[in-house]
C-alpha cells in the first residue's frame, strides 16, 4: 500500500491514524498566470504550531526548506498554469485539534 492510500481519511484508514496519533491532509494549489512571460513562483508552508512533529510528505515537486519552512520554486508558464500537491500533518497533540 502507497503513502497515499494510507494517508486516505477512510474508515480503515482513519482507525489506524487515531491508533498511530498522526493524520495527514491533502492540499492541492493550482497558480495561474495572465503575463506573456514565465515568471518563477515561491511557496512556504510554515509549520503549523497546534500539529506535533509536523511534516509535509508526497509534493509533487522537489522540496526544499528555508528558514525552517518547506519551500516549493518553480516556473508558471506565460499565459498559463502550474499546480503543486502535497500532504501535511503529523502527530495529533493529546488534547485534539
Amino acid at each position: 500500500m502507497s503513502d497515499l492510500d494510507q494517508t486516505e481519511l477512510s474508515p480503515r484508514n482513519g482507525l489506524r491514524a487515531l491508533f498511530r496519533r498522526r493524520i495527514y491532509f491533502p492540499l492541492h494549489l493550482r497558480v495561474s498566470s495572465a503575463k506573456h512571460f514565465p515568471v518563477t513562483m515561491e511557496i512556504r508552508q510554515s509549520p503549523i504550531e497546534e500539529i506535533e512533529d509536523f511534516r509535509v510528505k508526497g509534493a509533487s515537486r522537489p522540496t526544499q526548506r528555508k528558514a525552517g519552512d518547506y519551500l516549493w520554486r518553480f516556473a508558471v508558464p506565460a499565459n498559463g498554469e502550474a499546480t503543486l500537491s502535497y500532504q501535511v500533518g503529523g502527530k495529533i497533540p493529546d488534547a485534539g485539534l
